[in-house]
């Protein structure tokens, strides 16, 4: 299980490591999302570079896919059906995408993905 305590102690570390590599943390581009454990309450974490305290967010999107400080994957969820909604509507009105080479791009490679997925399995 992972604390604050812990949780500052590694960035530390790598604040340091990087460091060594001439590599700085970029203060305006890191946020901290603190994910308790269940049975927890939250609580607003605190974790500093040197003196300054980073800002918490709620969610950021990692991977293409979107976390959330309570674990809850109702973002994640929209996001996906939004996607899904305007694929299909592309595939339903070749017009609302573009060219029919464009369409037909399209279609072949979710084809291929399609049929990529089901050989791993």
């Amino acid at each position: 299980m992972h604390t604050l305590h812990k949780a500052q102690t590694i960035l530390d570390q790598f604040v340091m490591a990087s460091r060594r590599f001439g590599l700085s943390v970029s203060l305006k581009k890191t946020e901290v999302l603190f994910q308790p454990s269940p049975d927890n309450i939250y609580a607003t974490p605190v974790v500093t570079i040197g003196n300054t305290a980073l800002p918490v967010a709620g969610t950021f999107c990692y991977l293409g896919s979107r976390i959330h400080r309570t674990g809850s994957l109702d973002d994640e969820i929209t996001a996906r059906l939004a996607k899904a909604t305007a694929a299909f509507g592309c595939l339903r009105n070749k017009s609302a995408c573009g060219t029919t080479t464009e369409f037909e791009q399209i279609l072949n490679s979710r084809v291929a993905i399609h049929e990529s997925r089901s050989y791993i399995r």
